[in-house]
């Protein structure tokens, strides 16, 4: 397997990760908005968790950068023929 190859695996790993985790903060919005919306409950959890997901979304699109700039510096071209 060549190194962009794996390089594009990896990267399409950490996108879906990406997506599902701003999925799942939909689905926290959608079912807040449906029934704990404004409550106590609801404040106190989007509190603790919402710095920390947007955290980990941040260093998901660092490291994902981080690891195609690391990729196309290996990266050689020679011309063929």
């Amino acid at each position: 397997m060549t190194t962009t190859t794996m390089m594009m695996m990896m990267m399409m790993m950490m996108m879906m990760m990406m997506m599902m985790m701003m999925m799942m903060m939909m689905m926290i919005d959608w079912f807040a908005v449906e029934s704990l919306n404004g409550g106590h409950f609801h404040s106190h959890l989007r509190d603790i968790f919402a710095p920390q997901v947007v955290r980990y979304i941040d260093l998901m699109e660092s490291s994902i950068a981080q690891s195609i700039h690391n990729g196309f510096e290996k990266e050689t071209w020679k011309p063929q023929g």
